[in-house]
Parts: C-alpha cells; sequence; structure tokens
C-alpha cells in the first residue's frame, strides 16, 4: 500500500501542545514510531505526598489552594483533590495525591514544582504559638504568660501541633497577658520577670 504523503493527516490522540517534532523532513519511519512529543493542555494535574495521616482524611472533591513563586512573584490558584493511592511510597513514606487545576491563569507547564495546601481542619478560637512555647511535666502541658509583671503557670490542652508550632484554646490564656515564647527555662509559677521587647 502506498500512502498519499503530501495529503496525509496524522490525528493525536489527546489535544495539546507539539512540544518536539522527532523526525527530520523526508525521514522514512517505521509503523509504531514515535513522531512527536504532546504535552496534554486538557487538564493539568499536580501531583504531592502527604503523610499517612493526613491520607487518611483527603477525600476526592476537596478545594486546595496551589501556589508557586515566578519572577519574585507569587502565582496562585485552585486545585481540587481527584484522588489519594492506596499504596504508600516505600522511600518517602507518603502517600500520593492528585489535585486537578480548576484555572490555570498562568500557564504552568509540566515539570513545574508548585506547593499544594490541603485545607484539613479549620480551627476556631485558638491561638498559634510557637512550639517551644508549650511545656510539659510528668502531669501536664502548660504555658507561662506575662501578667502584672509575673510568668504565670497556665495549663493547655493542645489543639494542633507540628514541628514548629502549635495552637492553643484561646479562652484558656488570661486576658491582658503576654505569652512567654523564650527564656522560660528554670522558670516557676508566680515568679517576678522582666518583660523584654
Amino acid at each position: 500500500m502506498k500512502w498519499d504523503v503530501d495529503n496525509l493527516t496524522v490525528t493525536s490522540p489527546i489535544e495539546g501542545k507539539i512540544e518536539e517534532v522527532l523526525p527530520d523532513v523526508g525521514q522514512e519511519v517505521t509503523e509504531g514510531q514515535l513522531l512527536v512529543e504532546i504535552v496534554s493542555t486538557e487538564q493539568k494535574r499536580v501531583v504531592a505526598g502527604v503523610e499517612p495521616r493526613w491520607a487518611r482524611i483527603i477525600k476526592p472533591g476537596m478545594k486546595v489552594t496551589l501556589s508557586t513563586a515566578y519572577n519574585n512573584q507569587v502565582e496562585q490558584t485552585q486545585g481540587e483533590i481527584l484522588g489519594v493511592s492506596s499504596n504508600i511510597d516505600t522511600i518517602s513514606g507518603t502517600y500520593r495525591v492528585e489535585a486537578r487545576i480548576i484555572d490555570n491563569p498562568y500557564n504552568w507547564l509540566p515539570g513545574e514544582i508548585v506547593n499544594m495546601e490541603i485545607p484539613i481542619e479549620l480551627l476556631s478560637d485558638v491561638v498559634v504559638v510557637p512550639r517551644t512555647a508549650v511545656l510539659s511535666d510528668s502531669n501536664e502541658l502548660f504555658i507561662f504568660v506575662y501578667q502584672d509583671g509575673k510568668a504565670i503557670k497556665v495549663p493547655v490542652n493542645v489543639e494542633w501541633i507540628n514541628d514548629r508550632e502549635g495552637t492553643i484554646s484561646a479562652d484558656l490564656i488570661p486576658s491582658d497577658s503576654s505569652i512567654i515564647v523564650e527564656g522560660h527555662a528554670g522558670l516557676a509559677g508566680g515568679q517576678i520577670v522582666k518583660l523584654m521587647q
């Protein structure tokens, strides 16, 4: 069978942008040989790895915020969770989460690194404190607050914590007081302290 190559149309199985035409003009190709590299423009996706404790509560349809920095500007848009893998990545210890980009006004390209913020839980009436401000003894968690020239020991329940910060209920903190976040080594409740700005 002879092809009329001057009038031959090759249709791509996907809609996209041609990145590279591989054979040279006039070069013969064989059946199954790769002709062009095409990047799909239909639906770009973002993939992230999350810890097992978060993978359990992430559900398809959840909205996420996607962002990246370009030319000293933050580019931010919205996405939607498509799903969470059922297998853990043994190297990173994370589960793969895939989200579709709802709107891509910045024309992000495949391979770009973006941040994915997944709202897991909404906490209200809490105060965010550095993790170092939350102390413990054998019985309880507590913080020190500065009030009327003294350090006051306040027992707390931590609503949420990570390696840098945590949240405590705002109603546990006395009014007109400041949380002591540094210099509390050896501090005792009721001890007179000097506030350093």
